[in-house]
């Protein structure tokens, strides 16, 4: 999503938006995933597009951030919440105010005034900013819809994102330093999780036969049809089911708004975990 999708009607309109509400008024709930990568901004020139629109509060907390990349960053990920918002309650930009659950959470939230209810949750890193959010009934719908498959339960959400190729720590090169990575966060994982991560082969040739890791070609295939792959390829296969699996994990903490310290993480359980291709 680039600035200029936030129309200057997005951040001018004085009275509710009533565009795009078809779900809202059907009673049915709707997921969104909006990105903004700022990238986009520096190409044009752009540093901090539309920060004057937020509330001043906001504004400084953007500002407060020392490198450009994530100032952008606070930017994009006020943007998108403003824009959810006003898209999906109809409120009109300059009468939104984002408020924050209870500490230790301090999860960003929308109280609306409306027969509307949604919940979003926002993530970054390396240039990218995305949101996820869902609009569910509110109970006045609940009671007007017939549908019996409408949940009463309120929705939660996380989501994250993993740059694989922005990392601090250098890949490692042979299948040793890798297993030996994975062993370090032995408290975040449980040991099928920790198993198969440490058999990337294994899981790479699953992947392979599910048609789930197209650009990972091997180096050679054998007679009765067995591929053969290199060190390096599965390896570099290994870090993405790695991160794969670590971001999967931050998501479900950040809809929970535990950390990943929580006691029960190990118990925290992912199967069938497979990267997207390159």
């Amino acid at each position: 999503m680039a600035p200029n999708e936030i129309s200057q009607a997005d951040v001018q309109r004085n009275e509710p938006n009533t565009e795009g509400l078809d779900s809202i008024t059907r009673g049915l709930p709707s997921l969104v995933r909006w990105y903004i990568d700022i990238r986009e901004w520096e190409v044009n020139g752009l540093d901090l597009p539309l920060l004057h629109t937020l509330r001043p509060t906001e504004q400084e907390a953007v500002k407060r951030y020392h490198f450009a990349a994530d100032r952008r960053m606070s930017l994009a990920s006020s943007l998108l919440k403003y824009l959810y918002i006003h898209h999906a309650c109809g409120v009109p930009w300059k009468d939104i105010v984002i408020s924050r659950t209870a500490k230790p959470e301090n999860r960003p939230f929308y109280q609306s005034n409306s027969s509307t209810e949604i919940e979003f949750n926002v993530t970054h890193q390396a240039s990218l900013t995305v949101l996820a959010g869902t609009i569910e009934p509110s109970e006045e719908l609940l009671k007007r819809a017939s549908s019996s498959s409408l949940s009463k339960e309120p929705s939660q959400l996380g989501i994250d994102i993993t740059c694989v190729n922005e990392r601090r720590n250098k890949a490692p090169r042979t299948m040793h330093d890798f297993k030996e990575f994975v062993a370090v966060f032995s408290e975040v994982f449980s040991r099928t999780e920790l198993a198969t991560m440490k058999n990337p082969k294994e899981v790479l040739q699953q992947a392979r036969r599910l048609g789930y890791a197209n650009s990972f070609v091997p180096e050679h295939t054998g007679a009765d049809g067995t591929e053969f792959h290199s060190e390096r390829t599965i390896i570099q296969y290994g870090v993405r089911l790695f991160y794969s699996y670590w971001a999967l994990k931050e998501a479900y903490l950040k809809m929970t708004g535990d950390a990943l310290l929580a006691p029960w993480v190990k118990t925290l359980e992912f199967k069938n975990v497979f990267p997207q291709s390159l």
